[in-house]
C-alpha cells in the first residue's frame, strides 16, 4: 500500500520540542485510501503545533501545498466514553489529488512540554515498525549539564556528537525490516526494538518528583473532616472505618477523568474532589489516602501501568511510564491494595479482589524501588445444573445455580445495577439457547447478593421440550443428551498454531470455574464411565 522512504524524529530538551519528517510513496489504488488523512494530535495547554512543509512529489516534480487551506484542527475527545476528557487538539491534513506512484513528504514540530512532569526528561520509542522503513533516524539534543541514561533492546549503539555547544545521540538506520507481530500477545509484551532514554538516574528520583505532584499541599480540610466523622460512626475501629472509607470512595466519587494540562498528573486537592464528588484515579487515591490519615491509617499512592504490568521493573526510571494510580494500605502488620477506581466491590478486607498489575511504585519518603504487587486471586465461578428428563421424547427441566465470587461478584453486581432482570433474563435464554434450541423459561431469573462474604447466587428454571439430539443423520435409532461446560470453554482461547515465537494471551488469568452436571433420567441407559485430567 505505501512504501515509507523516511521517518526522522528529533527531541530537543532545551527548546521543548518533538520534530517529525516523515516521506512515503503510494504503491497502489489501496494506498491512496489508507495514504490519508495525515492526523497530528497536540496538546494547547503547553504546546504549540508548527507545521513546516508539505509537499507531493509527482514523476520527480514537487508539488507545494497550501498548509492552511489543507489543514483542519478539531478537538476529538476519542476517549469522553471513557469518562476521559484529554483536552486534546487533532489537526487533519486532507490533500488533494493524490495518485498511485505520488509521495507524500511533511515535516512538523509539536513545541512545549508539560509542566507537571519537570525539568527532567525521558522518552520511549522503538527503532523498528510493522512496514518497511528505508530510513529510519531518532536523535536527541540535550545541554552538557544533562546526564542521560539509555538502552536499546537490540543493543543498536547510538552516534554520540556536539552541535553548537549540543550533545547529541543519534540512531541512523538504513533499510528497517518490518516487525512481523502474532495476534493474541499480552499487553505487557513489547516485541519492538525499544529505545530508551531518561535523565532520572533512580527510582527515588521518580519517587521524588510524584511526592511533590501527587501530595505536597494536598492537605485536608472541613469537608474531609466531616466525612471522616460520619464514616466512623460508632468508632468500630480502623478495620471498619478503612472498609467503609473504600467503599465511600468507590462508590460515591463517580469517575470522571478531566487530565488536561497540568491534571494529566497532577491530581485535584481532597476538598475540590468531595465538592465535585468526581475524579479519575489520582483524585480518588490521594483522597482515600487522606481520609484514611485522619484515622491515624498509613495509606500511599502506588504508580502502575495497567498495561506493561510488572514488567515495569525492567524498563529504565522515568516519570511517563505510569498510567493509573491505586492505593496500598499498612495497619498493623497486614497489607491492602485498593483501586479506588472499581466500583460495587463488597465483602471483608481480605477478599477483596484487585487487577493484577503486578509491580509499582509506592509514592512515600525515601522508596527507592518498584514494589511487587502480589497477585490477587479472589475470583470465582461454580455453576451447577440439574437436568430431570421427564419422557422419552425427551421433554426435560433444567435448573441452574451459579455462584459467582469475588471479581466475578463485583461484575455481576455492576451489571445487575445498570440492567434490568428482564433484560438479564433474555440474555440468559438466549444464552442456553445455543445448546438447547427449544427452551423456555418457568420461573424469573431470581438472585441472591451476599455482600458480606461478596457471592452473587443466580437461581435459573427452565424447561427443555426437546433434550434429545440425533447422533448423526444418517442413524435415526441413537439419540444424545448434550451438555457442555460453555463457561470453562469461553474462557479458553487456543492460538492459532503451536509455533509461536511470542507469549501468548490467556484472558483473565487467574480464573477459577467450576460446572458440575446432574442428569436424571427416567429409564436405563447403558454407558461406559470415563474420565479424563488435562494438567498444565
Amino acid at each position: 500500500d505505501l512504501l515509507y522512504l523516511l521517518q526522522d524524529e528529533q527531541f530537543h530538551a532545551e527548546e521543548h520540542f518533538y520534530y517529525k519528517h516523515l516521506a512515503y510513496k503510494v504503491i497502489n489504488e489501496k494506498g491512496i485510501q489508507s495514504a490519508l488523512p495525515v492526523t497530528i494530535s497536540f496538546n494547547p495547554a503547553f504546546q504549540k503545533l508548527i507545521i513546516h512543509n508539505i509537499k507531493v512529489y509527482r514523476n520527480g516534480i514537487a508539488i507545494s501545498q497550501d498548509i492552511n487551506k489543507i489543514t483542519q484542527v478539531f478537538r476529538r475527545e476519542t476517549e469522553a466514553e471513557n469518562y476521559i476528557i484529554n483536552g486534546l487538539l487533532t489537526a487533519y491534513i486532507n490533500i488533494p489529488d493524490i495518485r498511485v506512484g505520488d509521495i507524500i513528504d511533511f515535516d512538523y514540530s509539536i513545541k512545549g512540554a508539560n509542566p507537571v512532569l519537570g525539568n527532567k526528561k525521558s522518552y520511549i520509542g522503538t527503532l523498528n515498525e510493522s512496514v518497511f522503513i528505508h530510513r529510519m533516524r531518532t536523535k536527541v539534543l540535550y545541554s552538557k549539564e544533562r546526564v542521560f541514561k539509555y538502552r536499546v533492546k537490540e543493543n543498536n549503539e547510538p552516534k554520540k556528537g556536539i552541535e553548537n555547544n549540543i550533545q547529541t545521540l543519534e540512531w541512523d538506520l538504513k533499510d528497517v525490516e518490518p516487525l512481523e507481530t502474532e495476534e493474541h500477545t499480552p499487553t505487557w509484551f513489547n516485541p519492538y526494538n525499544i529505545i530508551e532514554i531518561t535523565e532520572y538516574q533512580s527510582w527515588e528520583e521518580v519517587n521524588n518528583w510524584a511526592l511533590e505532584t501527587l501530595l505536597k499541599g494536598k492537605e485536608t480540610g472541613y469537608l474531609c473532616k466531616v466525612i471522616h466523622d460520619s464514616l466512623n460512626y460508632g468508632k468500630l475501629g480502623k478495620y471498619t472505618y478503612l472498609l467503609r472509607t473504600v467503599q465511600f470512595v468507590q462508590d460515591n466519587i463517580r469517575y470522571m477523568s478531566e487530565a488536561s494540562g497540568i491534571y494529566s498528573h497532577m491530581p485535584k486537592s481532597p476538598e475540590q474532589v468531595l465538592r465535585q464528588r468526581y475524579g479519575d484515579c489520582k483524585d480518588k487515591s490521594v483522597l482515600l489516602c487522606k481520609l484514611l490519615e485522619l484515622e491515624g491509617i498509613k495509606a500511599y499512592p502506588v504508580l502502575v501501568n495497567s498495561k506493561l504490568r510488572s514488567t515495569i521493573k525492567s524498563y529504565l526510571p522515568s516519570n511517563k511510564i505510569f498510567d493509573h494510580c491505586i492505593v496500598v494500605v499498612l495497619i498493623d502488620k497486614h497489607v491492602f491494595w485498593f483501586d479506588p477506581t472499581l466500583s460495587f466491590q463488597r465483602g471483608n478486607l481480605d477478599s477483596r479482589y484487585w487487577i493484577n498489575y503486578g509491580a509499582g511504585l509506592v509514592v512515600k519518603e525515601g522508596n527507592n524501588q518498584i514494589d511487587i504487587i502480589p497477585q490477587s486471586n479472589y475470583s470465582e465461578i461454580t455453576s451447577n445444573y440439574s437436568i430431570e428428563v421427564m419422557s422419552q421424547n425427551g421433554m426435560a427441566n433444567m435448573f441452574i445455580i451459579t455462584k459467582y465470587i469475588g471479581y466475578e461478584a463485583d461484575y455481576l453486581r455492576a451489571i445487575l445495577k445498570s440492567t434490568t432482570l428482564s433484560k438479564i433474563e433474555k440474555f440468559l435464554l438466549e444464552y442456553h439457547g445455543r445448546t438447547y434450541s427449544e427452551i423456555e423459561s418457568t420461573v424469573p431469573l431470581k438472585y441472591n447478593d451476599d455482600e458480606n462474604n461478596n457471592i452473587i447466587t443466580l437461581y435459573e428454571n427452565y424447561r427443555i421440550n426437546r433434550v434429545w439430539v440425533l447422533e448423526n443423520e444418517k442413524d435415526s435409532n441413537t439419540i444424545m443428551l448434550q451438555f457442555f461446560p460453555r463457561k470453562i470453554t469461553e474462557n479458553i482461547r487456543v492460538p492459532s498454531t503451536n509455533k509461536r515465537r511470542h507469549p501468548f494471551l490467556i484472558d483473565n488469568y487467574p480464573t477459577k470455574i467450576k460446572e458440575e452436571f446432574y442428569i436424571t433420567i427416567p429409564f436405563p441407559i447403558p454407558f461406559k464411565p470415563s474420565s479424563k485430567s488435562v494438567l498444565d
